[in-house]
């Protein structure tokens, strides 16, 4: 018996013996089954009884048709014999030869009358779930995956070799899906990753679901249900799209569905900034709430905008220009197109004038007397309409932008004193006041007590600076600068540098604390004339030197060409006397003039008809002769309960404040080598007098040097003349003269032991590296150091020459001799070996035996005083600036007065270069 599914063609089953006589013929058509009319008896062959049973199964054998609306109708055949008398071989088959059926159908083969048979598929009894499976009743179903090639159904006797046995070919191909729903049929833009359930037909493991032709995770669930996954990414955009469930070949096709991804309705929960002020430009609006999406739009005012999607739950758009020139309120609306979608609740913006602010004002500050014709303010949140005050009075203003606010000023606003109080107004809603305070600087030049030294006094205003420039023409000098006190107030300037009896330009000049400078008015000022008797004659010879840059010759005379000659003197390098100090004294001088770090000067008066360098008081005085701080000898005995002859030669300032004070003691020896009876022995002292003129640390040359070593002008013992800090180590260095030593001193910032660490010059600790000792220096003045190495220092000496050692026999210069000679020197100093090297000098071919000075210039000249110079060495000296090849560019003679140092400055202010 044949079953099959219907849909599919008719086939018949025919049994014929060997001799292709037809026995009997099942056959299908639609949904009936009939046989053929058997051949005549005649025709039949014959059959033995061997075959009889055999034949019995056979005739057995129905063929029926299952699944057409009929019930199996089984067909007999009849048997006969062969006409020849022989055993026939007997065959059925399946016909026809090839069959199609879709997966998961079934054909059923049912041989009542022929039985046992084996079934097989592909020669596999029974098949397997790849190529489909057969029983024991005959009934084939095909698998649910379709095989790469078409299968054979075979059915065969068990027992008898003879027994017929039939086949037939059937391919096995996918079913045409259909779609009858999904569930669901539709998802919001941006959902999780949604799964769907599609019901309908024709599906199976392979069915593949779609989404817009983008292949879905499928899961198969039964002939009537597949399940996908939709991805998020799937899902960013709204719209219908289609869904497909494709089967492959052979057979297969594909069904179509309808999904939807719905926009969300959109929701404003706030914005930010909620207000912004009129004049703003390119402001961008945050909007937060949910259902946002790529598409949103935004509309202001109901005008559309170009929104900014940034996430689900926010937006940004831009707020034209054009809709914040005034105040508003404005409306914001947010929407989605469909499918879905909609319009948010309206969100509102508010347009408000700024409160100004005022960052800064050009200029900064106003100069009385140098007013700008207008003042102008940079800040944010000027407009058209900002009304400005000065000093509580409405003026006129021009806002020439949002950060830029002109307004126009007059002399009235100066009229008081203090700063002028600007306020801008901007009305409401929003709007606001600001002030800013301007410094409005005042000042004058006044005169002192110092016919050439003017006073400066400006009211200037906190953190800022105030110096001054002055000069005949074009060519300005500049002061140093003095401070503002705390929360500004008066700042004073002395002005100094100015010759006798001319008129000056005077300009102030402001620093304000963000460096910018404010220039006031330009004021005159004459010097005051000065006696001629009290100028001292100086005749400048050989000036090569540029006219500015190289300052100004600090002149300190002991004696001059009258008694009211000018002591103490400061000097262009033209000749001109534009600075001097006369104290109280009448022709009383000082040794020496130093100028400190403030620009102030120290003075040590010797009075008239005193022994030279002796003084009792040391000053400290400023540029127009004040005196600042005063220490007399008798304050000092006291303090130290000592009885100290003098103050002399030198007193130097230290980085801190001190003074490092030059004195000189007395005390009698006895039977000194030589010496027989008693001696009265003047040596020298040192004194640290702190700020407040207290005396901290004190050193004598009786504690530390043998009384017995005396080269020259004893019992004058050691004579010392010059004073050197070392800021390298806190040492000292200390000249002299009558020793020819230059010491240096342990004194380490105030806290050292006092001992002398060496000994420089002619029987001292340093050897020299070549020549004899006469490369020595002899009764020296001025040590300082000019120059530092890995090794020590060079030195800068003037080496008088007294007693100069002109052989190895210790033969000594002098009218009988060698002529004594003096020399500015310079002289490398190496302290660890102790070796001195004479590494350059200038011998101008004469004999200075007392004082001078000698130092290098910011160029690398050389400069050197000589307190005797002919044609009248008793009288007249000279001041040399020498390059270093040895020509003198510069010289400044001085034939009435003698000048114990001359001494190079870069100007009369500290810092400042002329």
């Amino acid at each position: 018996m044949l079953e099959k599914h219907a849909g599919f063609a008719a086939f018949s089953l025919t049994v014929t013996d060997s001799n292709s006589q037809l026995i009997q013929v099942f056959a299908s058509s639609g949904s009936s089954l009939s046989g053929a009319d058997p051949v005549s008896n005649c025709d039949r062959p014959h059959l033995s009884e061997f075959n009889i049973s055999w034949l019995v199964s056979i005739l057995s054998l129905q063929l029926l048709i299952n699944g057409c609306g009929g019930a199996p109708k089984p067909i007999l055949a009849n048997s006969t014999q062969n006409s020849t008398g022989t055993n026939p071989t007997l065959t059925f088959s399946l016909s026809p030869a090839t069959q199609t059926l879709v997966t998961d159908d079934q054909i059923t083969f049912n041989p009542p009358f022929f039985a046992p048979l084996l079934w097989k598929v592909n020669g596999i009894p029974g098949g397997n779930a790849a190529l489909g499976t057969v029983d024991s009743l005959g009934r084939y179903t095909a698998p649910s995956i379709p095989p790469a090639t078409p299968v054979t159904v075979a059915a065969s006797a068990y027992q008898n070799p003879g027994v017929p046995s039939a086949s037939t070919i059937i391919t096995v191909v996918n079913p045409i899906p259909a779609i009858a729903c999904i569930t669901p049929d539709g998802v919001q833009v941006d959902s999780l990753d949604s799964q769907i359930r599609l019901v309908g037909s024709g599906f199976n493991p392979l069915s593949q679901v779609l989404l817009d032709s983008q292949p879905l995770a499928t899961t198969f669930v039964a002939r009537g249900e597949l399940r996908a996954q939709i991805p998020t990414s799937f899902l960013s955009t709204a719209g219908v799209r289609i869904v497909r469930v494709s089967n492959g070949l052979p057979g297969g096709g594909s069904s179509f569905a309808q999904f939807v991804v719905l926009n969300p309705q959109p929701a404003v929960a706030t914005i930010f900034p909620t207000e912004v002020t009129v004049g703003s430009s390119d402001v961008q609006i945050s909007i937060f709430g949910s259902g946002f999406v790529p598409s949103s739009h935004v509309a202001l005012e109901g005008n559309p905008q170009q929104a900014i999607y940034v996430s689900s739950t926010e937006l940004m758009t831009a707020v034209p220009d054009a809709s914040l020139v005034k105040t508003a309120i404005l409306s914001i609306s947010i929407s989605n197109d469909g499918p879905g979608g909609g319009t948010a609740t309206t969100a509102r913006i508010s347009v408000v004038n700024p409160k100004p602010t005022i960052a800064k004002s050009f200029p900064i500050g106003l100069f009385v007397g140098n007013e700008p014709s207008k003042l102008t303010l940079y800040g944010d949140g000027f407009l058209p309409n900002s009304r400005v005050s000065i000093n509580g009075q409405i003026v006129s203003s021009q806002a020439v932008n949002g950060d830029q606010l002109d307004i126009p000023l007059s002399h009235t606003a100066f009229s008081q004193t203090g700063p002028l109080s600007i306020v801008v107004t901007n009305d409401a809603p929003g709007g606001g006041s600001t002030e800013l305070k301007i410094p409005v600087i005042r000042g004058e030049v006044t005169s002192t007590n110092n016919p050439l030294v003017a006073r400066y006094v400006g009211q200037i205003p906190d953190s800022s600076k105030l110096r001054v420039e002055f000069g005949l023409q074009d060519s300005l000098l500049g002061t140093s600068t003095v401070t503002a006190p705390p929360g500004g107030g008066e700042a004073s300037i002395l002005i100094a540098g100015m010759k006798a009896a001319s008129q000056y330009h005077v300009r102030p000049l402001v620093t304000m604390g963000d460096g910018t400078v404010i220039a006031g008015p330009d004021q005159a000022f004459i010097t005051g004339p000065i006696d001629p008797l009290s100028i001292p004659s100086l005749v400048v010879q050989n000036n090569s030197l540029p006219k500015v840059g190289n300052g100004v010759e600090l002149l300190d005379f002991v004696d001059g060409g009258s008694p009211s000659q000018f002591k103490m003197a400061v000097s262009d390098l033209e000749g001109n006397v534009i600075w001097y100090y006369q104290p109280e004294i009448s022709n009383a001088y000082s040794v020496p003039i130093r100028q400190i770090s403030n620009g102030n000067f120290l003075v040590s008066l010797t009075l008239p008809g005193g022994t030279s360098g002796i003084s009792k008081v040391i000053r400290e005085i400023d540029l127009s002769g004040e005196t600042i701080r005063e220490v007399t000898l008798d304050s000092i005995n006291a303090l130290l309960g000592l009885n100290l002859f003098a103050f002399h030669h030198d007193v130097i300032q230290l980085p801190n404040g001190h003074w490092i004070i030059l004195a000189q003691e007395y005390r009698n020896y006895s039977d000194l080598v030589g010496l027989p009876g008693q001696t009265h022995v003047l040596g020298d002292v040192l004194i640290d007098v702190d700020k407040d003129s207290r005396p901290v640390w004190i050193w004598s040359t009786f504690d530390h040097l043998d009384v017995n070593r005396h080269p020259m002008q004893f019992p004058d013992w050691t004579h010392a003349n010059a004073l050197f800090f070392d800021e390298a180590d806190g040492n000292l260095l200390m000249s002299m003269r009558h020793q020819s030593w230059i010491v240096k001193i342990d004194y380490r910032n105030g806290s050292g032991s006092g001992n002398i660490l060496w000994r420089l010059g002619p029987g001292g600790d340093f050897s020299l590296a070549k020549g004899t000792q006469s490369q020595w220096f002899y009764a020296q003045h001025y040590p300082n150091i000019v120059s530092r190495d890995s090794t020590g220092y060079t030195l800068a000496i003037m080496d008088n020459g007294n007693g100069r050692l002109i052989d190895d026999n210790n033969d000594q210069c002098g009218p009988q001799t060698t002529p004594c000679y003096s020399r500015g020197i310079l002289m490398h100093v190496d302290e660890q070996a102790r070796i001195a090297n004479l590494q350059w000098e200038f011998a101008p071919g004469f004999f200075s035996s007392w004082g001078g000075s000698a130092s290098m210039l910011p160029n690398g000249d050389f400069e050197a005083d000589f307190p005797q110079v002919p044609p009248n060495p008793s009288v007249g000296s000279g001041v040399y600036e020498v390059n270093q090849n040895g020509t003198i560019v510069w010289q400044m003679n001085m034939p009435n007065s003698r000048a114990y140092r001359a001494v190079r400055l870069p100007s009369l202010y500290p810092g400042v270069q002329w």
